[in-house]
């Protein structure tokens, strides 16, 4: 973007203009392609002025020292004959330069705007304080002559205040007459000699008719998705070829907002208001509609990168009595191109831009993993357990919700990427501040993660207007997985040193049990069946073996007859 306090070489954007608007040259005629010139009407005081500046392709010097200005009424092919208005050259006289500030006064021009521009701008030249406007000028453009970034940016204001331009010789002021058309001629002049060359260029004007710029093109809004974006709005637009082929006319864009609900009432958001409506709209409506920029905006397309703005609005929330925007606060932006005089060109078509909050909320903090084991009977579960402590709520801090991401290792090349899907695993988890601690549980590790280690980040988002801001990754904290399933149960055979071994005789399958007893004793039980009971030849014999050998011999303990007792 070019504003008029960078002191930026404008010589490039001179050029730019000068090479499109020579190849659409309209009512304009040039004997050498080098010189280009074109011009306007205006109306002021009650006095119709013709306003004609030149220029030079690839800012070259003029080819003459001098340019004498000639008019007559009518149009091209009118029949008349030309008389010499004035010659045009750089001045460095005060008393002239005092005679054309006071000529670009009568039309508007204001030397209180020329003064701050001298003093602004060539503040390095450490000018007297005590030098009149008309001096200030004068030793400006001397120096000029000499200084190269000096003589770059008096070209670049020439195109900002008419004194300056006509100071510089690139312009000229011609009266004409208040109804019709009259044409102007520029020729070669020597000042020396007082004679007069060949022709340079022709412009033809209309009384009270100035040329209206065309409208900008596809006017929208494109704002940095960061911190530095937060309540600003970012406005950015096309040019069309038929405003390039006038652009020498042209001096940068305006650009206004409408508040959303005013532009609707009014159908503006449809059809936009015209040129002069806009000037009206503004002395009464001045809450409502609003011109964004103090100075017009210069653009250079070729350096401006597709994605950036050429102009960003942050409703002057920095001066000292500026009001930033209200986060989602909508507007309709709509965009001129500005002419040398300062005038509104067509009214581009309106845009619905919000400002966006685009403070990110606090990184989560005191971010913890633990490992689950669960089981419910019949299947063992496995998990990670990631909890942490909500953001405080605050003005600054809308936290909402909050989305947990999983990775293998810190050399991950994603590993805390910004972008928000990569490597996310859960959330959302919604924001509250009743609870200290928020969790979210990480179900998916299985029995093939053992062994590995995880490595787990939480990141906040808002609720902005614009889709949400997301906070930075937290700290990551680390988890390792691990089999944590104890062998199975145990076999073992119980040892004692005696045995008190009884049978009981109850109506059951043949069943035989330990029960543990007193003193290390157990009692061997011995369910039979009734049948049992009446046949009393069968009996139940016991043995013992030492367990800790397979191969020991079997001893005989004991018989039972059923019916009779041990034997």
């Amino acid at each position: 973007m070019w504003i008029i306090e960078q002191r930026t070489p404008c010589l490039s954007l001179l050029a730019g203009i000068a090479a499109v608007a020579v190849a659409g040259l309209l009512h304009a005629q040039t004997d050498d392609p080098m010189l280009f010139c074109m011009g306007t009407s205006i109306r002021a005081g009650g006095k119709d002025w013709a306003y004609v500046l030149w220029e030079v392709n690839d800012g070259a010097p003029l080819p003459d020292p001098a340019l004498s200005v000639h008019a007559r009424p009518g149009g091209f092919t009118d029949p008349g004959t030309f008389a010499r208005v004035t010659v045009a050259q750089r001045q460095t006289d005060p008393a002239t330069v005092a005679w054309l500030i006071a000529r670009a006064e009568s039309i508007g021009q204001s030397a209180a705007d020329l003064a701050n521009l001298l003093d602004t701008v060539f503040a390095d030249l450490a000018l007297s304080p005590g030098l009149s406007l008309e001096a200030r000028l004068a030793a400006v453009v001397r120096a000029g002559a000499e200084n190269p970034e000096a003589e770059e940016n008096l070209r670049f204001l020439a195109r900002r205040h008419a004194a300056i331009a006509m100071a510089l010789g690139r312009a000229a002021l011609v009266p004409i007459t208040p109804s019709g058309q009259t044409t102007i001629e520029l020729r070669a002049f020597d000042p020396v000699s007082g004679q007069e060359g060949s022709l340079r260029g022709r412009v033809s004007v209309t009384a009270n008719a100035p040329r209206i710029l065309p409208a900008p093109l596809n006017v929208s809004g494109t704002t940095e998705a960061s911190p530095r974006g937060h309540l600003v709005i970012g406005v950015r637009w096309d040019v069309s070829d038929a405003y390039r082929r006038v652009s020498l006319l042209g001096f940068g864009f305006n650009v206004y907002r409408l508040d959303r609900d005013f532009a609707v009432a009014h159908n503006y958001h449809i059809n936009p208001p015209e040129p002069a409506e806009l000037t009206t709209l503004l002395a009464t409506n001045p809450q409502a509609v609003k011109r964004a920029n103090r100075l017009p905006v210069l653009i250079d397309e070729d350096d401006v990168p597709p994605d950036r703005p050429y102009f960003n609005d942050d409703n002057d929330r920095f001066a000292p009595d500026g009001v930033p925007f209200a986060a989602g606060q909508q507007f309709y932006y709509f965009v001129t191109a500005c002419d040398v005089l300062g005038r509104d060109g067509e009214v581009s078509q309106g845009v619905l831009l919000t400002a966006c909050d685009r403070q990110a909320p606090l990184v989560p903090v005191g971010v913890r993993a633990r490992r689950l084991r669960t089981f419910d009977g019949t299947a063992r579960d496995y998990g990670v357990e990631i909890s942490w402590q909500p953001n405080p709520d605050s003005s600054n801090d809308t936290t909402t919700a909050y989305w947990i991401y999983r990775y293998a290792s810190q050399d991950d090349p994603t590993f805390r990427s910004r972008d928000p899907l990569q490597n996310r695993i859960g959330g959302p988890v919604a924001q509250n501040t009743n609870l200290t601690r928020l969790v979210y549980i990480d179900t998916t590790p299985g029995e093939a993660d053992f062994g590995r280690r995880y490595y787990y980040t939480v990141r906040a988002i808002d609720n902005s207007a614009c889709g949400g801001n997301w906070s930075g990754h937290s700290a990551p904290v680390a988890c390792n997985l691990r089999d944590e399933d104890g062998p199975g149960l145990p076999s073992a055979t119980l040892f004692v040193d005696r045995l008190d071994v009884t049978v009981t005789a109850e109506e059951a399958p043949v069943d035989i049990t330990e029960s543990p007893i007193d003193r290390g004793d157990f009692r061997l039980v011995c369910k039979v069946p009734q049948a049992w009971l009446r046949d009393p030849v069968q009996s139940v014999s016991f043995y013992q073996r030492e367990a800790r050998d397979e191969n020991a011999p079997v001893l005989f303990i004991g018989r039972y007859t059923l019916g009779d007792g041990m034997a």
